[in-house]
């Protein structure tokens, strides 16, 4: 007789053909979410950044007051780790007036499918079932297949994730790391890729842009996943157990998020909304997370935009500011983030764009501006602080044609 191994092998081969037989959910040239040539995600035909939260839910209970705390905020999209069993199996009505819930409040989900390991066919069936029935619903914007599995499990995340593209070519698939290598070589796996970077305590904050830059060598969108958990919640977990207890300040979690954004982050997931509930300072930090995110919301437009900008358009003299120009329309914004916990003094920028204000703005700081003197200004950063500044193109600006006159730069 054949092992069980080899008769789960051969059933996921057989469910493998099975589909292969099938036709996408849309034509390309029909679909209305993509990854387009810019590398961002589109939903709905239109471009979106993601800003959402990790949460657990049960979907055969009670979650109303949750979500109708999240609509109230600048977040709106979850990743919810009980939208399919909390204590016991969600049925396809519970999960459905949930979705129509999320709805309801123009909520988003990233539907979680990461837990199907560990019974063969019947994991690929559960998956096939998930996706038949879920796929068309509006709330639901991706597929969330890989919660941190190693290599081990590569053949059978190829199969998932063939297995939902044949099913659904509309919602892309999302897989989360905290290990880059195994990113790396997970990556033909997954539509957007995502790290977890959780270094509140005993890391530096750069552990964000390094993994974020880590995960570039994937060749696919980036959605982080930044800290806002105390380590304190995970006491049995190994990499818990030697970090300093305590949860991220208000300006790490700002730091972490715009240097998540620096280095080329195309949507922002925090985890996690669940663990923050059951601290004590709660409603404070909740609070400052809101306000963290208020900011991105603001800002979206700019980190939809596929304007360029140069790397050498701005220098700093200071290499603990990490710093990223972008311009949206006619205006240039420059984030720029103290990366230690000490405080720098008359940090200076130099513009070396033909645009050379006289002042610039920085937003989120009561209007505050800062003058210009031949393209260079100095600012003070306290411990891990962000300045967001910005400028207009002014229309006045004067370029050589190509036959010596003057002309307006458009």
């Amino acid at each position: 007789m054949r092992s069980s191994k080899v008769q789960i092998i051969l059933l996921f081969l057989f469910t493998v053909f099975l589909i292969s037989g099938m036709a996408y959910a849309e034509a390309p040239e029909n679909l209305t979410s993509y990854i387009d040539e810019h590398n961002c995600f589109v939903l709905n035909g239109k471009p979106f950044f993601p800003l959402g939260l990790y949460v657990v839910q049960c979907t055969n209970g009670a979650y109303a007051a949750q979500l109708q705390e999240i609509a109230d905020s600048p977040f709106d999209t979850l990743m919810n780790y009980a939208v399919n069993r909390c204590g016991t199996d969600a049925t396809d009505a519970d999960i459905l007036r949930y979705l129509d819930q999320l709805a309801s409040r123009n909520l988003k989900l990233i539907f979680s499918l990461s837990e199907y390991f560990g019974h063969g066919q019947k994991d690929m069936e559960t998956i096939v079932h998930k996706v038949m029935t879920f796929k068309d619903h509006p709330a639901i914007i991706s597929w969330y297949i890989n919660d941190e599995r190693g290599p081990e499990y590569l053949p059978e995340l190829v199969i998932r994730y063939e297995t939902i593209k044949k099913l659904d070519g509309n919602n892309p698939v999302w897989s989360v790391h905290w290990n880059t290598d195994w990113l790396i070589r997970e990556a033909r796996t997954t539509d957007l890729v995502g790290v977890d970077p959780y270094p509140i305590g005993n890391h530096p904050l750069t552990l964000v842009s390094q993994m974020a830059d880590a995960a570039k060598k994937s060749g696919k969108p980036l959605w982080l996943v930044p800290q806002i958990f105390d380590w304190r919640d995970y006491p049995n977990d190994p990499a818990g157990r030697d970090r300093t207890g305590r949860p991220p300040t208000r300006d790490e979690m700002r730091a972490m998020t715009y240097l998540a954004i620096n280095h080329g982050a195309k949507g922002l997931i925090y985890y996690s909304y669940f663990n923050i509930l059951d601290d004590a300072d709660y409603q404070t930090r909740w609070e400052e997370i809101k306000e963290i995110a208020r900011e991105i919301n603001d800002l979206r437009p700019v980190l939809l935009s596929t304007h360029q900008t140069k790397e050498n358009d701005i220098v700093c003299n200071n290499s603990n500011i990490d710093f990223k120009l972008m311009r949206e329309g006619k205006t240039y914004y420059l984030f720029a983030v103290n990366t230690k916990k000490e405080t720098f003094n008359r940090v200076s920028f130099r513009n070396r764009l033909v645009n050379k204000p006289s002042m610039i703005g920085v937003l989120f700081e009561n209007g505050r501006h800062i003058a210009v003197t031949d393209g260079n200004f100095t600012d003070n950063f306290g411990p891990y602080e962000v300045h967001v500044y910005h400028w207009k193109e002014s229309s006045k600006l004067k370029a050589q044609s190509s036959k010596g006159r003057e002309v307006p730069l458009e």
